[in-house]
């Protein structure tokens, strides 16, 4: 009988052993689950998102690395308001740029080419952020009273540079704080920057520009609980019944005195006076003369503005959502005595058509 445990056991000749083949043991980590691979894909697809929302939504799409050649929010044929790289601080109105920590490739940070000066309570804000709407304009986030500020211009032309936004090389910078319009020795300390900056200025009726002044810092002292008075004290020369020549508010409305200091430095044809009233009223046609001075691309389109009949002025249509200037902008005026606004105007008259002889150009005022 065969007995099985007597089998002769054989062992393979030297070489002829058959090679057992060997693992090196993969980690936990390396080996690839389908939750793995999905995973990856997630993350690759939404850098790839990331990306592509920064294009859209910067004004900084020249062709660059990761960008498209031209925004597709801003073309002609989508006429939609784009949206800010980031939040900005103090009044500026959120729809305006200026990142101080993002920007793409092949951009720096260049002193402005273009400035608005004046006038306060002129409609510079709305002004700034129309011309945001454009390509090829960055604007600087806040007023920086570079000029007008003995402190700030201590500091350096350097100084001012680094607060302005990053831009292409193709693209214009563009600063604003009215007071610049008023101060005498302002003009020389820009001149000494750039002999051939562009200079904006709003102006609108001097009458109504004065009591908007008063209506701010009224609204101010009432938030504080501080006693204001009326527009017509602080307007009117109790002892002689006439206009206050001196109150802040009127002498800031004559135009021609403030301008023939900047023309001592810069010639006329470096101003374009912008009517504020215009711009209230038929944003569009003004922005299109605004472009042509600053020698762009005509970009911005009538359907970049539709008119809001509760707040009474055109706002902007962006791509998802309307946007109107802040509540602090456009406040309803007190009811002034009609006396005292026949007076402003009988007193503006004059000053008014030396304004108009000297940029040639009849606003039309009262």
């Amino acid at each position: 009988m065969y007995d099985a445990a007597m089998k002769p056991k054989y062992k393979p000749l030297p070489g002829n052993e058959k090679p057992q083949a060997t693992f090196s043991k993969c980690p936990t980590w390396c080996k690839l689950t389908r939750f793995k691979i999905i995973g990856l894909i997630v993350i690759f697809l939404t850098a790839i998102v990331f990306l592509l929302v920064r294009c859209f939504n910067t004004s900084m799409v020249q062709g660059r690395l990761f960008c498209c050649t031209q925004n597709p929010i801003l073309a002609p044929a989508g006429n939609l308001y784009k949206e800010t790289l980031d939040k900005t601080l103090g009044d500026y109105d959120e729809t305006l740029e200026g990142s101080n920590n993002l920007h793409y490739k092949h951009t720096r940070r260049h002193l402005p080419q273009c400035l608005v000066i004046g006038v306060r309570k002129g409609g510079t804000r709305a002004l700034l952020t129309f011309l945001n709407l454009h390509p090829l304009v960055v604007t600087a986030p806040n007023e920086m009273h570079f000029f007008d500020d003995e402190d700030n211009y201590s500091l350096g032309l350097d100084w001012y540079r680094k607060h302005m936004p990053f831009s292409f090389e193709d693209q214009i910078t563009i600063e604003k704080t009215p007071a610049y319009f008023y101060f005498d020795y302002v003009p020389e300390r820009v001149y000494a920057m750039n002999s051939s900056i562009k200079l904006l200025v709003v102006v609108r009726d001097p009458t109504e520009r004065a009591i908007s002044d008063y209506t701010q810092i009224h609204a101010t002292k009432v938030l504080k609980n501080k006693p204001h008075e009326t527009f017509e004290e602080l307007v009117i020369d109790e002892d002689t019944n006439d206009i206050r020549r001196s109150y802040t508010a009127v002498r800031r409305s004559i135009y021609h005195r403030q301008l023939e200091q900047w023309l001592e430095y810069f010639p006329l044809k470096q101003f374009h006076f912008v009517s504020g009233e215009n711009l209230v009223n038929n944003p569009y046609k003004e922005m299109y003369k605004v472009e042509e001075f600053l020698n762009l691309p005509h970009r911005i389109q009538k359907d970049n503005f539709f008119f809001n009949k509760s707040r009474g002025f055109y706002c902007l249509q962006m791509a998802d959502r309307q946007k109107c200037l802040a509540e602090s902008k456009g406040r309803k005026h007190p009811d002034v005595d009609p006396d005292v606004i026949d007076k402003l105007h009988e007193y503006f008259d004059n000053h008014n058509k030396k304004f108009y002889r000297m940029v040639g150009r009849n606003f039309g005022w009262p």
